[in-house]
């Protein structure tokens, strides 16, 4: 596929997998060579929309914490000891202090990245993952629970060195460099730490 600068290249998102299976040492082109959901893709798409190819698109993804500490609002804090606990935990966490085998981190990484992909775009091929995302109930992200991550952003970087290429869903689309993934982890009434740049900004506009 050749590259132009001034055509915008649209992409139906029709499948989100995970390049690696279970049996690890299978790398992604490997693993493509007998996955059925793909074949069944292929074949259909053939068969319904000739004029159109079907690609693969592979994603590396690398983990950014980003850490915020409100010392005022006392709302869910338990005690002194368990909040310094869970304080250290998430410090080492950020510093990058492996809290669990680097390959189970790894693991829990590409779990959630790839169930908020799926959640966001929801695929006509996927069948799981597509409207029960983000839950404390599943144990292939649980790291981010046990931490209490507020939230989770994906970043699609595609966008960055192709600014005119879009994927896109009936359900969603991700059509600029700034347009991200995200989704909160935790469904009460805790505010997100980011909304502290909202009401700053607030602020600054009555005065």
């Amino acid at each position: 596929m050749l590259y132009e600068k001034d055509v915008t290249y649209e992409f139906d998102v029709l499948y989100v997998g995970q390049a690696q299976g279970r049996e690890k040492n299978r790398g992604a082109l490997e693993r493509l060579e007998s996955h059925k959901t793909l074949q069944k893709i292929v074949i259909e798409c053939l068969s319904t929309t000739p004029n159109k190819r079907t690609y693969i698109l592979l994603f590396e993804f690398q983990e950014y914490n980003v850490l915020l500490m409100n010392g005022i609002d006392k709302i869910f804090q338990v005690d002194e000891r368990i909040d310094k606990e869970h304080f250290d935990s998430l410090v080492e966490e950020v510093i990058g202090i492996n809290l669990c085998p680097p390959e189970n981190r790894m693991r829990q990484i590409v779990n959630i990245t790839e169930a908020a992909i799926i959640c966001y775009f929801k695929p006509i091929y996927n069948k799981m993952l597509v409207d029960n995302f983000p839950s404390s109930r599943h144990t292939s992200y649980k790291r981010y629970y046990d931490l209490e991550y507020n939230m989770v952003t994906i970043e699609l970087s595609i966008n960055n060195d192709y600014p005119n290429f879009v994927l896109k869903t009936d359900t969603n689309i991700i059509d600029s460099p700034w347009k991200f993934i995200e989704f909160e982890l935790y469904k009460d009434d805790r505010p997100s730490m980011l909304d502290i740049f909202n009401r700053s900004n607030n602020t600054i506009k009555e005065e």
